[in-house]
């Protein structure tokens, strides 16, 4: 049997961890491999292949939006610990970086042009960049922005379809809006709440700081008004909106998975 078809039987084989593919073996570039076998690299690489033995009985993907401060970052890493199942978040963009052959930093930048003060947002709101046809390395728009995220919202959807995790931010619930094995949620919270948890990750205080989460949340807000046309505070677009002032992350985590439970059925859970 030959190396290459061997590592394609392993990709396709779910119960083999893909830590199995790098074993005792020198790396294979990206050239050397098919796309099967390409994405199972990547996974490994990044560590975001689920864990066997999780509490998901089925290829369940959680979306987290959140207001800086409010613990949704913390909240989806706590959730994917206990559900045993990986959680993605910057790594989203090396995935899709070493999927398309694209250097990361470019999908970095993309993120940072994003603005609604750009005047080519009211030109493309309605066109909706996340819905919009994937260009392949041949065309002229491969790396524009527009494209780069329709690269990273591929990468996402592979995952949808691929294996349970958790995601926070890079607009996923609009990019998983039509996959019937998603929850969406937003996390939130008052802004004494906000104010309090930035201060313990930033030195500013005062107005300094509420500028800060304000210049943040806009950020975020642009992102996602920008490639989707769509508000990204606007609860038409969640399953779940949580106010971890109120909660608390334990809490958080504890409606998130009674949500599992309603939405899919009580034997979703182990």
């Amino acid at each position: 049997m030959s190396r290459m078809k061997h590592l394609d039987e392993i990709a396709d084989d779910r119960n083999v961890s893909t830590a199995f593919l790098m074993h005792g073996e020198e790396e294979m570039t990206l050239e050397d491999l098919s796309p099967q076998q390409k994405h199972c690299r990547i996974l490994w690489r990044t560590q975001s292949c689920s864990p066997r033995g999780g509490k998901m009985k089925r290829n369940i993907v959680i979306t987290i939006e959140r207001q800086y401060g409010s613990g949704g970052r913390t909240v989806g890493e706590m959730l994917a610990k206990d559900l045993g199942i990986h959680y993605y978040n910057k790594e989203l963009t090396k995935l899709a970086a070493e999927e398309s052959g694209i250097n990361e930093e470019l999908f970095v930048k993309a993120d940072e042009n994003v603005s609604r003060r750009n005047p080519l947002v009211v030109a493309v709101r309605k066109s909706m960049y996340a819905d919009g046809e994937l260009k392949g390395p041949d065309s002229p728009d491969y790396t524009s922005m527009e494209n780069l995220f329709r690269l990273q919202a591929a990468a996402i959807q592979k995952l949808a379809e691929t294996s349970s995790c958790v995601i926070v931010g890079r607009a996923a619930n609009y990019i998983l809006k039509d996959y019937e094995n998603v929850l969406s949620v937003f996390v939130h919270a008052p802004k004494d709440f906000l104010l309090e948890q930035a201060a313990l990750k930033q030195p500013m205080r005062g107005r300094e700081l509420e500028k800060f989460i304000e210049d943040t949340d806009r950020r975020k807000a642009d992102y996602y008004y920008y490639y989707t046309g769509e508000y990204w505070d606007s609860v038409k677009g969640y399953d779940l909106c949580l106010n971890s002032a109120k909660l608390g992350f334990e809490k958080c985590v504890q409606e998130i998975e009674a949500s599992l439970k309603v939405r899919f059925g009580d034997d979703i859970l182990d």
